[in-house]
């Protein structure tokens, strides 16, 4: 397959660029075309957006400074979406980037948001493993 074969040829190039730098506007296009395009259901294991940082790949891994500075923006996407699977994916995205952050220091958006955020994946129509995993990963479960 050429690169110009690759329908996910644009999205490999936005996480190129936000391993680069962080760019909040980056992250919500990458989130927008993603979420978009994403032709499966979601069971867990082939959510668009996990592992989409590389978390267990060297190659094109987002460095940890980055992804911790992009959770704030993450969060924001959480809440811009509605209930359902873009707010499913949303949550998804946010717990790549806290994989990625490398550290369960809690980030002052997520410190502020919490419960909010706790509020949004009460909303889920499915047990939210992002979720459970994000109170685990920031020892707060």
């Amino acid at each position: 397959m050429s690169a110009g074969d690759d329908p996910y040829a644009a999205e490999s190039e936005l996480v190129t660029l936000l391993c680069a730098g962080e760019d909040e506007k980056l992250l919500a296009d990458l989130f927008a075309a993603r979420a978009e395009r994403w032709p499966y259901p979601t069971p867990y294991d082939l959510a668009p957006f996990s592992d989409l940082f590389g978390y267990r790949r060297s190659r094109g891994a987002i460095p940890a400074q980055v992804a911790f500075a992009l959770i704030p923006a993450a969060v924001q996407l959480v809440f811009a979406q509605e209930p359902g699977k873009r707010l499913e994916w949303a949550f998804d995205l946010l717990g790549g980037l806290a994989r990625a952050s490398d550290t369960t220091e809690l980030p002052p958006a997520l410190a502020t948001h919490w419960e909010p955020l706790q509020m949004r994946a009460a909303t889920l129509p499915s047990d939210d493993l992002t979720w459970r995993y994000m109170r685990e990963w920031y020892r707060r479960a």
